[in-house]
């Protein structure tokens, strides 16, 4: 990682404001630590062309190399860089005298809020050094086609050190311009839409710095191309949740029926107690089973990807509890003889009663005939009949009269 000595941020006036959507991230990063023109290419900034032989020079105290700051001969040290970048002095040897580095393309589909940082300096320290016709350009151009557009500009300034920002890109130094850079590694960060005033975007962005030093130690360096932008990411609607049936009985089942697009969200995320509160279930569907036991509220939301969670839409499940079945007899066991028993309902009235054939039993009453009945162990069942219906049972034995025959012998 490149060491950075202070960021220095200079905003244009704003003639269109983007919202970020989403935090940036890195797109391309060129550092020049690798292989001599290895995504990027040197060029005849007049002609617009790159240079047949892709090659750094050295003509005496002239030139123009990639390498660490310790191996150049600048007239001051350069501070705040210790790694490879770009240098060059007196390029009228070579070059034409107006020459440039240009990245290769750089793919931006999809990205938005374009960005890009570099590292500026211009170590000699004379102030009789940079002359008014010296310069140092950062430019762009979209899709490979068409003018490119110039977003940072140093001009030299005679009787000034170092070279003075243009802040307004005119090509000369006005008067109120004072943002001079000397042997300081200094960072610009370059907003493309603000210092454009419109929205830049596209498939492909070609980023190129050129540079005119044609006279001796007027000398410049620059390193660390970072283009960074945000994913364009459309957020979720806040549904329309309805939810049928709306009020179901304890322990059933509602479904959740969710309207509106999850655009670049991944799934729906349910809640309870609140929007984004506890989760009870997610779908990238359009609806959810729920079990609520007491009323509940819902909490509907798209969630996933690149989208920020936002508002929740909503709906209510009322649940009723289940009826009261509860039912007894006074006694386990009957005799055959016995009055016939009727329960006494502690629950629901109004219910039906049933049995195993060989119980003969009212259905509305719970009134058994033991007389009528078959002997034996029976399981009673008495179901509620309102809104939420529920079954309780007891366990009745009819008891065989005992056999008393008897009989005496003969004499």
């Amino acid at each position: 990682m490149k060491k950075i000595t202070f960021w220095f941020l200079i905003v244009f006036t704003m003639v269109a404001f983007v919202p970020i959507v989403n935090s940036q991230t890195i797109i391309h990063q060129e550092d020049f630590e690798g292989a001599d023109f290895s995504g990027y290419a040197i060029g005849n900034a007049d002609t617009g062309t790159d240079y047949p032989s892709q090659s750094f020079q050295t003509s005496g105290v002239d030139y123009i190399l990639r390498d660490v700051p310790t191996n150049f001969s600048f007239s001051q040290a350069l501070t705040g860089n210790s790694t490879n970048m770009i240098g060059g002095e007196d390029i009228n040897t070579f070059y034409n005298g107006h020459s440039y580095i240009e990245l290769d393309p750089i793919s931006i589909s999809g990205k938005s809020n374009l960005t890009i940082d570099i590292d500026v300096a211009f170590p000699n320290t004379l102030d009789i050094r940079y002359e008014d016709n010296d310069f140092l350009i950062v430019d762009y151009r979209i899709d490979g086609t068409g003018s490119y557009t110039s977003v940072l500009a140093f001009n030299g300034n005679y009787g000034t050190f170092g070279c003075t920002r243009d802040d307004n890109l005119n090509g000369v130094t006005d008067a109120g311009e004072v943002t001079h850079v000397n042997q300081a590694m200094t960072t610009f960060n370059l907003d493309l839409n603000s210092i454009t005033g419109s929205t830049v975007t596209g498939s492909t962005i070609e980023i190129r710095v050129r540079f005119s030093m044609p006279d001796s130690h007027e000398e410049f360096a620059f390193d660390n191309i970072v283009l960074k932008g945000s994913s364009s990411c459309t957020d979720p609607d806040v549904p329309t949740v309805t939810a049928s049936p709306t009020s179901v009985c304890s322990g059933a089942q509602s479904t959740l029926t969710i309207t509106g697009s999850l655009n670049d969200a991944t799934q729906w995320a349910v809640y309870e107690g609140s929007c984004g509160g506890t989760l009870v279930a997610t779908t990238n569907g359009s609806s959810v089973i729920v079990n609520p036991t007491s009323a509940t509220t819902y909490y509907v939301r798209g969630e996933g990807g690149c989208v920020t969670p936002g508002s929740c839409g909503s709906v209510t499940v009322g649940v009723t509890a289940q009826d009261n079945a509860g039912f007894s007899y006074s006694a386990l066991s009957y005799c055959a003889n016995a009055a016939d028993p009727s329960p006494t309902i502690t629950g629901v009235t109004g219910g039906t009663f049933s049995s195993t054939a060989g119980l003969s039993i009212n259905s509305t009453t719970g009134q058994i005939d033991v007389s009528a009945s078959t002997p034996g162990t029976y399981t009673v069942t008495y179901t509620t009949a309102g809104t939420c219906p529920n079954s309780s049972t007891a366990s009745v034995t009819i008891n065989a009269l005992d056999d008393a025959s008897f009989s005496y012998s003969a004499s």
